[in-house]
């Protein structure tokens, strides 16, 4: 239900196909290079997921808090 994280899922998926397109066109296709693109990708998602998850079981308004 998160519309951050659902354009979050786009621009990565965006730019996962661009890479490709950019590689294809290049003739330089590396799968090693591919390989840790899509790891770091995923790293972003899962540390973003238990952050959000955090910040749902915290629940502060630090906005609220300073102003």
């Amino acid at each position: 239900n998160n519309d951050g994280f659902k354009l979050l899922i786009i621009v990565i998926s965006l730019d996962t196909i661009f890479g490709i397109l950019r590689a294809i066109k290049e003739k330089g296709l590396n799968s090693s290079i591919g390989i840790d693109g899509i790891i770091r990708k995923v790293g972003m998602l899962i540390c973003i997921f238990f952050l959000t998850l955090i910040d749902q079981i915290v629940d502060i308004d630090l906005l609220r808090i300073y102003s």
